[in-house]
């Protein structure tokens, strides 16, 4: 956790003409928050590549739904520290 605490960080950060939730440059880490429109399957695709994107400049990303975020934010902090554990 305190690493999690500890990292440099904005709230929301663009970073080539992204948007993202948010952003460590510490840990080179990417967390998205999506919203219901993500679900079509044409965002899919869009959402997918965008990973593809930031992955490809070094960056890891993490994506969770609104949903999950306000109904399971134990199990969606959990993630985020086991993946930060592993950078």
């Amino acid at each position: 956790m305190s690493r999690l605490k500890n990292s440099t960080s904005e709230d929301s950060i663009q970073y080539m003409c992204i948007l993202s939730i948010f952003f460590s440059h510490s840990l080179n880490l990417v967390i998205e928050i999506d919203g219901n429109y993500h679900e079509s399957e044409s965002q899919k695709i869009l959402d997918a590549d965008r990973s593809k994107m930031l992955e490809f400049q070094g960056l890891k990303v993490i994506r969770f739904s609104n949903r999950e975020v306000v109904e399971k934010t134990e199990e969606v902090l959990k993630r985020i520290k086991s993946i930060i554990g592993l950078l």
